[in-house]
């Protein structure tokens, strides 16, 4: 069975489609080849295959790592219908999935420090910018942060730090600790890891409403022993939202760009989780910038991985939070150079939060590969475009070198266009 994942696109957001993809279905070992098709040149997908497939092609696990069939499935596996939960203030329920920012190994939290998870403090007004892709919640570890932060963010540190006089700061609770007793009333976070029997652990859960449940798992199988988990949640009628925690071991950014996308995506896909954790540690980083074409900014780990975890969502369309692209790998039909095309038109539209865009090489698949898209950029003849809304054909064979503009000028005869803005410190 041959596994592939078309119109993916190119740089990040491309890699990222494919994974989900392509690695959800080789998790539940169902794959035997599989193709990455980017937008971008055929040595740059040949990598992010090998990285997908090298964790299937090691030995088989112990057999202590083995999961025991369950009894039941209390989700369907072939439709997409999101786990009911009841909500915790903005977690779970209706909401879209939080964002969690990892700052454990940081050594202390700055104003400066949150540009990198959407938040640009303006010392002249003394105001937050916040941007689209901000993260819900900084997790601190056992530090505290000491100055106003916007209204959008919360903190979680360890219960060991936590006291109820800390402003907008919750506490996350070990699983001994939460055994232990003791807990507070209100909004509060448990790790637990489920790698081992972790029915106790639900039964205690079920007793607080106010409970936000951090999956995570630290067996080969993570991803199964997280959804199982969610599973018997779900057979227990246990309503609380829960965060998929990711963490990566991975040398490599590209590596770990892979691992995040098919642990966490693989779950979202099937309607499971409220939130998004991702860890991991960057002392053990090789590299830090992703292979091939590249459009998010990273200027240090806190960057990526917030970037990485709102790409997740935009890709499994669980958040939305910039403009998507739909775009074909190049074949012997395409009319254009669809690579240099294909970041001409990012470029002039990245800022359209939510827009779907597709451009397609040939006229032959384009339509039909782009039915979901809001519009539109197809060769239909050597220097030719013509450009959809919907499946509409607004305009046909229009000269290459002004079909840009012109798809510009339909977007804003839509009024979908909004004029791209500078942000003070971007």
């Amino acid at each position: 069975l041959h596994l592939g994942v078309t119109e993916a696109g190119d740089g990040e957001d491309g890699r990222i489609k494919s994974a989900i993809g392509i690695g959800t279905l080789l998790e539940d070992g169902i794959g035997d080849t599989i193709r990455v098709s980017l937008t971008e040149d055929p040595e740059f997908e040949i990598p992010v295959c090998k990285d997908l497939v090298k964790k299937y092609n090691q030995s088989a696990p112990d057999a202590d790592d083995t999961i025991l069939p369950e009894d039941k499935l209390w989700y369907n596996p072939f439709e997409y219908k999101r786990r009911l939960t009841e909500p915790v203030m903005n977690i779970g329920g209706t909401h879209v999935p939080v964002v969690f920012a990892d700052f454990m190994q940081a050594k202390e939290v700055s104003r400066e420090a949150l540009n990198a998870i959407g938040y640009t403090y303006q010392a002249d007004t003394d105001k937050w910018h916040i941007g689209d892709a901000a993260a819900d919640i900084l997790y601190t570890h056992k530090k505290t942060v000491s100055f106003s932060l916007p209204g959008t963010l919360k903190v979680v540190c360890d219960a060991s730090v936590w006291s109820p006089e800390l402003e907008n700061h919750y506490p996350l609770y070990t699983q001994q600790e939460y055994a232990e007793g003791n807990i507070t009333d209100g909004l509060h976070f448990v790790a637990c890891d489920v790698s081992g029997d972790f029915t106790r652990m639900l039964e205690l859960v079920a007793n607080h409403k106010q409970a936000v449940v951090c999956l995570y798992a630290t067996d080969p199988n993570s991803m199964q022993r997280v959804r199982s988990c969610i599973n018997t949640m779900m057979g227990m009628r246990i309503s609380n939202p829960v965060i998929l925690a990711v963490e990566s071991q991975h040398a490599t950014i590209d590596e770990q760009l892979i691992h995040f996308s098919v642990q966490a995506g693989a779950l979202l896909l099937e309607g499971m989780g409220d939130g998004i954790w991702l860890m991991n540690d960057p002392a053990k980083i090789m590299n830090s910038q992703v292979s091939g074409r590249t459009y998010l900014p990273v200027e240090n780990n806190h960057q990526f991985l917030n970037q990485t975890s709102f790409s997740i969502l935009q890709a499994t369309r669980t958040r939305i939070s910039k403009t998507e692209y739909i775009s074909c790998p190049s074949c012997g039909r395409t009319l254009f150079d669809l690579q240099e095309t294909t970041a001409k038109i990012r470029r002039v539209t990245n800022h359209l939060k939510g827009l779907k865009i597709a451009i397609m090489g040939c006229i032959v698949n384009g339509p039909g590969e782009m039915a979901d898209a809001d519009f539109g950029y197809v060769g239909s003849g050597p220097g030719k475009i013509t450009l959809y809304k919907g499946k509409e054909v607004v305009k046909r064979n229009i000269n290459s070198d002004v079909a840009v503009n012109e798809l510009i000028n339909i977007l804003k005869e839509n009024n979908v266009w909004i004029e791209p803005t500078v942000t003070v410190g971007s």
